[in-house]
């Protein structure tokens, strides 16, 4: 994995576990949030080939949704994607992890 630090020098590091999980929680504090985890798959090329989100839940047989939660809860996580590095194809270099807010409220 690659991270910029304050000097914006890239550091390269490894990763100890095959298997990661990324999540997103949100409370709808009384009107109606919509929030939205995506993984966008990039490959060396740096060519979008895969996305999965709430209608799409795999993507390069290496990435899972949960499922598209609606509402906030006052606990928990609402929306989980898994990512398992060792069934990445070779030609992917690069997963982005997006939060949207796709109804009802700004993200802050």
């Amino acid at each position: 994995m690659a991270e910029a630090n304050t000097a914006g020098v890239v550091e390269e590091y490894d990763l100890p576990k095959p298997r990661y999980a990324f999540g997103v929680s949100w409370r709808d504090s009384g009107r109606h949030i919509d929030i939205d985890l995506q993984c966008v798959v990039v490959d060396n090329a740096g060519v979008i080939i895969d996305c999965a989100y709430y209608n799409n839940l795999k993507a390069v047989r290496a990435i899972t949704h949960s499922g598209d939660e609606t509402a906030g809860k006052p606990t928990g996580i609402q929306e989980l994607i898994w990512a398992n590095l060792n069934k990445l194809p070779a030609h992917v270099s690069v997963l982005v992890f997006v939060v949207a807010a796709y109804s009802g409220g700004l993200l802050q």
